[in-house]
């Protein structure tokens, strides 16, 4: 009997450690997501340094370049200035719209 109980005090205390290193890590992860992931709205707070720091050494080790990617979303934006869409089908945003409503009438018609 002795030996059951020394094999169940070793596995109570296993379970302790694994539980407890567990929510370490729970722990943890929670921590580093919230500092670093979590978008906190568009005004700057706290964490707003630590984030964007964050994220340029996260870019820096993947390879993407920011001059790049600056270059896109310009294009991106000068293509929303000039009423085209984003998609390359070559309709301006009125033809769009216009072939949206047409669609959307043409289920209305259907329904009466």
């Amino acid at each position: 009997m002795p030996f059951l109980t020394l094999d169940q005090s070793i596995i109570n205390n296993m379970y302790r450690i694994h539980r407890k290193s567990g929510t370490a890590v729970v722990t943890a992860w929670t921590f580093f997501y919230g500092l670093f992931y979590i978008d906190y709205g568009p005004h700057e707070h706290v964490l707003s340094d630590i984030q964007r720091w964050y994220r340029r050494k996260l870019d820096n080790l993947l390879g993407i370049d920011a001059r790049a990617v600056k270059q896109i979303s310009d294009r991106e934006n000068t293509a929303d200035d000039n009423n085209t869409t984003n998609i390359n089908i070559g309709l301006s945003k009125e033809e769009v719209d216009s072939i949206a409503t047409s669609a959307s009438s043409g289920k209305e018609d259907t329904k009466r």
